[in-house]
């Protein structure tokens, strides 16, 4: 452990004698990155329930922004002379030219359950809960520090490393902040950097892998994919003009007459979570057999299938439902990706599912089965291809790039699995733990790994339509949940869970 702190912090007050006299590495912002949805701030809440040495943290992940092109992740935002943006790493990161912006508050003389914020931090539960997160700007105390720039606009006029590193340490406990333009990677990318970032701290640098394409977009040179791409939105509702402006109208509407959305953290233990998916599941396998149709459906598409219902079921009278989904084109793409290698890039697509009042508050199974259907052709890899290539003619000409799709009078609703990324897994921490946090015979995780996460956009309003985010399993194989659902929503899916802990089935 010392040999590894020496090892860290020596790498750094090295760095912090050398001049700088070199001009700067200039890497592209690729072009799904550069879509005007990606030019705002993400930010994560990691809580781990061990007091872990910030100062380690901060210099491990430095360590890794100096590792071949890692260093992508420490350029400063500029624009070209066509006004693009690019990404302007330092020839060598110092004091005065950090690769991360670091701050910590040591409160180690204060338990985290005294802290005003962080003691409303959703924790694992033995049975289902769901529970508040803190409001929105107490939240933000913990993300950022009080001074992060407000824009993209305010980080380029600052010349501000784009990651931020935001630490506060307890007596038995760390929260640790991290935030980043997202136009620097997606969640599959976050998952690599937290990987990486455990495999410096634990002193094995020379098992990070490599990262892939931060000079050449390897999304530029794929072959053509589908080419109807403007019919396929078409057939899905493409929401433009008129008819996405009565859409917004009633939007707005709601936002103002209606209950408000309320963030929410949800946690089912593996028992519980084991019994909704497999049963969901079970009831899919009868109806296939029913009607000889075969869809493998995954534990994301049960979860959204379960939750869909519950939000259509929720709506004072019967309405379409168009669900909006998240997809990694890295899962479509394999065949055209190195395996071995990291992508420090976006490569998220946008799947639609138009679903009918009927359809949408029907059981659950052929509901989940309705839905694969439809994001089945989506998930091809011509579809993958087609969606990209669409959004690449379109990212430096409109201000909005991302198509919305549906009926005028559907309920949209937003989902995202996190499941395949495994960030809670994927973070080890322990050569930075200082001191338990809690005890051998209570805990169920390991030393200096999370307890859960929570992830949003620290500059920005709530939002006012329906989200939904599977985060992720934990150490004890229990699920972790975030959504902003209405109250309704949050209360049917609770005693949903409720029945399954009393044994009764799922709808």
């Amino acid at each position: 452990m010392k040999a590894v702190r020496q090892w860290l912090f020596a790498a750094e007050a090295v760095n912090d004698k050398k001049s700088i006299v070199d001009e700067p590495d200039v890497y592209p912002v690729h072009s799904l990155d550069r879509m005007a949805e990606y030019q705002k701030f993400v930010a994560t809440v990691m809580y781990f329930n061990d007091a872990l040495d910030a100062d380690m943290l901060n210099a491990s992940l430095v360590k890794l922004l100096e590792t071949g092109d890692w260093k992508k992740l420490g350029g400063r935002l500029k624009k070209d002379v066509n006004g693009r943006l690019q990404l302007h790493v330092p020839p060598r990161f110092s004091a005065e030219q950090p690769a991360v912006a670091y701050t910590h508050e040591c409160l180690t003389e204060m338990k985290i359950s005294d802290h005003p914020v962080a003691k409303s931090l959703p924790t694992h539960t033995h049975v289902p809960s769901l529970q508040p997160l803190p409001e929105r700007g107490a939240l933000r105390t913990l993300q950022v520090r009080p001074d992060f720039p407000a824009s993209l606009d305010d980080l380029m006029a600052e010349d501000l490393p784009p990651l931020s590193l935001h630490v506060h340490t307890f007596q038995d406990a760390t929260v640790v902040g991290l935030s980043w333009p997202h136009l620097l990677m997606d969640g599959v990318g976050r998952s690599a950097l937290m990987k990486s970032w455990s495999l410096v701290m634990a002193g094995q640098e020379d098992k990070v892998p490599p990262v892939a394409g931060a000079r050449h977009d390897v999304l530029s040179g794929l072959p053509a994919g589908a080419s109807d791409q403007d019919e396929f939105f078409a057939n899905k509702g493409l929401l433009r003009g008129v008819r996405l402006a009565k859409v917004l109208l009633y939007w707005g509407w709601a936002k103002l007459a209606g209950p408000g959305k309320v963030i929410r953290s949800m946690y089912l233990p593996k028992e519980i979570y084991d019994m909704l998916v497999g049963g969901i599941k079970e009831q899919v396998s009868l109806v296939q057999g029913q009607t000889g149709t075969k869809r493998y459906i995954s534990e994301s598409d049960a979860i959204t299938a379960w939750v869909t219902r519950q939000v259509a079921l929720s709506e004072p009278r019967p309405r379409p439902v168009t669900i909006m989904s998240l997809f990694n084109g890295r899962y479509a793409l394999k065949q055209h990706l190195d395996p071995d290698a990291v992508y420090l890039q976006n490569m998220v697509l946008i799947n639609y599912t138009t679903l009918s009042a009927e359809e949408a508050r029907d059981a659950v199974a052929p509901l989940a089965l309705a839905c694969k259907a439809q994001l089945s052709e989506q998930t091809s890899e011509s579809r993958a291809l087609g969606f990209i290539q669409w959004i690449s003619k379109r990212v430096d000409k409109t201000k909005h790039t991302v198509p919305l799709c549906g009926g005028e009078d559907s309920v949209l609703l937003c989902c995202n699995s996190l499941i395949r990324a495994d960030l809670i897994r994927e973070t080890r921490f322990a050569p930075a733990v200082l001191r338990a946090g809690e005890a051998a015979e209570t805990r169920r995780n390991p030393a200096g790994s999370m307890i859960n996460f929570f992830y949003g956009l620290p500059n920005e309003p709530t939002q006012f339509i329906n989200g939904f985010n599977i985060l992720g399993k934990d150490h004890s194989g229990g699920t972790w949940f975030a959504g902003n659902l209405a109250p309704q929503v949050w209360e049917a899916l609770e005693y949903e869970v409720k029945q399954l802990g009393e044994g009764k089935s799922s709808s």
